[in-house]
């Protein structure tokens, strides 16, 4: 899963603004997307551990910072490429928004259920697999979705068990 903003204090967050900031100023990214991913170790300590001149994936820049904003970054991204000036961001967040990744058992997929139209915070959802098809034996996350469902939320929101909203029943 990935949510947003951050649950951290003020004062880190603007730490790691001012990080990512340096960093992307460093590598000479100046215009368009930057994506900068950073660690909090367990004394404060705040590692930049990626940087680069693109959008964030996993549906962040496409999804989760407009609907957790209201800022359009893909259609900002789109104007800085065509020279022109992209639109301020706005001055505050508007809510909270996330992506829920569902993993199920390894297994042939029998039966899919979506119960995302019961929950008002689900704004789209993708199916990966399809029934018949075969979810794969779960090492890591990296590519072996199945589906996986964005939210968008006035408060902060979270689910313990995103398989009760999407769920690839596997034999």
């Amino acid at each position: 899963a990935h949510h947003q903003p951050a649950d951290i204090p003020q004062e880190i967050a603007e730490s790691i603004y001012t990080l990512t900031k340096e960093t992307l100023d460093a590598l000479g990214i100046k215009d368009g997307a930057g994506h900068t991913e950073v660690f909090l170790t367990e004394s404060g300590d705040i590692r930049v551990v990626e940087a680069a001149g693109r959008m964030g994936g996993e549906f962040i820049g496409s999804h989760m910072v407009r609907l957790s904003t209201g800022y359009d970054f893909v259609g900002n991204v789109i104007k800085v490429a065509l020279g022109q000036a992209p639109d301020p961001p706005p001055e505050h967040n508007e809510a909270f928004a996330g992506v829920y990744y569902v993993l199920p058992e390894s297994g042939q997929i029998k039966e899919i259920k979506d119960h995302s139209g019961s929950y008002p915070e689900v704004v789209e959802t993708v199916k990966i697999k399809e029934v018949g098809d075969t979810a794969p034996e779960l090492i890591d996350g990296a590519g072996k979705r199945s589906g996986l469902f964005v939210y968008r939320s006035e408060s902060r929101w979270r689910t313990n068990d995103p398989g009760s909203i999407l769920n690839f029943v596997t034999e």
